[in-house]
């Protein structure tokens, strides 16, 4: 019975194997398994790059069992890039044999029909905490807060206080680092670096340990003072837009919507022009999206909508909004900025890097 069911098992295969589509036969997977330090590593993203590509070629996330597969995957040869895209980073970005970066990595070749396995053991990479507060003690919520190398290269993304005022940044690899604080809610408060210093230059360097958390990194922000005619806050919200016959959300590469907030409280003027642009914070990339006039009594509050139908970037990026409203025409009475992650193809909160900048000003301020 048993060498039976083995004969009508291999007569199967082989029929399903006839049977398979052409395109099934041309093409083949990556696959493997992320573990860390607690075991299986969930929501980790996966990325193969091809020899010239400028951006993933293709991608995929890690499900409970630390299990990925790249499907499709067209013959030839690849690198395998592994990031820990959660919201709080905890490992180090690691590449193919457990290679640093994508110069160093070890290339694999994926057969038409076929595939092969790549795992990644990531490493725990240390952290940096702390606490920021006002002049008065009080905890302040939403204050970005960057790491960056000695030499200036930004270092695991950014982050934002609580409402407690803590902070951690973590998957940082062992090193010296400068911290960096600024208020990308309504920039009420000026810029500072870790330790009270105004520059990168004179901040004071933070050791860090791999696997282990330097705390107490916290800082006293100085609050700047309101201007009468302001921007209060930049605001990027995702929409679902409807078609005549479906509904698609904007993190599919067609729009975004940006509210920008702004008031008048002294007794004049009255008009004021609003320029919004993007910017990116480790480039010299920058679009300037619009210029507009903005009327406003004295006492008055308007909010200004924008919509932002794509951005020819990746990665984290910057929303900046100010008002002028003095004689110099480069002199902004306040900037307000808020970031915002695009992703690869619109997954999530991504937007399509294949379109163009186009915004364009909807209503009347």
């Amino acid at each position: 019975m048993t060498k039976g069911f083995r004969i009508g098992a291999t007569v199967a295969l082989l029929a399903l194997t006839v049977a398979l589509p052409a395109r099934a036969q041309d093409v083949g997977n990556i696959y493997g398994g992320v573990t860390g330090k607690v075991g299986a590593l969930k929501d980790i993203c996966v990325s193969a790059w091809a020899d010239d590509a400028t951006v993933p070629t293709y991608q995929a996330w890690t499900d409970d069992r630390g299990w990925y597969v790249l499907k499709d995957v067209d013959p030839g040869t690849y690198k395998v890039q592994f990031t820990d895209c959660r919201y709080y980073t905890r490992y180090l970005e690691e590449w193919g044999s457990g290679k640093p970066s994508r110069g160093f990595a070890d290339p694999v070749s994926v057969p038409a029909g076929g595939g092969v396995r790549v795992d990644a053991q990531m490493v725990f990479g240390g952290s940096i905490s702390g606490e920021v507060v006002d002049q008065i003690g009080s905890a302040l919520q939403a204050i970005c807060v960057h790491v960056f190398s000695m030499d200036g290269k930004p270092m695991g993304g950014v982050t934002f206080t609580d409402t407690g005022g803590g902070y951690e940044i973590g998957g940082l690899p062992a090193g010296e680092y400068t911290v960096y604080f600024y208020d990308c809610y309504d920039y009420a408060h000026y810029d500072q670096w870790y330790e009270g210093e105004t520059s990168a230059v004179r901040a004071t360097p933070v050791h860090v340990a791999l696997g282990e958390e330097t705390g107490n990194i916290d800082i006293v922000m100085i609050a700047v003072p309101w201007p009468d005619f302001g921007v209060d806050r930049v605001v990027v919200k995702e929409e679902v837009l409807r078609t005549g016959v479906m509904s698609l959300p904007v993190g599919t590469g067609l729009s975004r919507r940006i509210h920008v907030d702004v008031s008048n409280r002294g007794t004049g003027p009255d008009e004021a022009r609003l320029r919004v642009w993007v910017t990116q914070p480790d480039s010299d990339y920058r679009v300037d999206l619009a210029e507009v006039s903005v009327a406003l009594d004295p006492g008055g509050a308007r909010r200004c909508d924008f919509v932002w139908n794509a951005v020819g970037v990746v990665g984290d990026v910057w929303v900046h909004a100010s008002v002028f409203s003095g004689s110099d025409p480069n002199r902004a009475n306040n900037e307000s900025r808020v970031p915002y992650f695009v992703g690869v193809g619109g997954v999530g909160v991504g937007i399509g890097v294949q379109q163009q900048h186009n915004l364009h000003y909807e209503g009347s301020c």
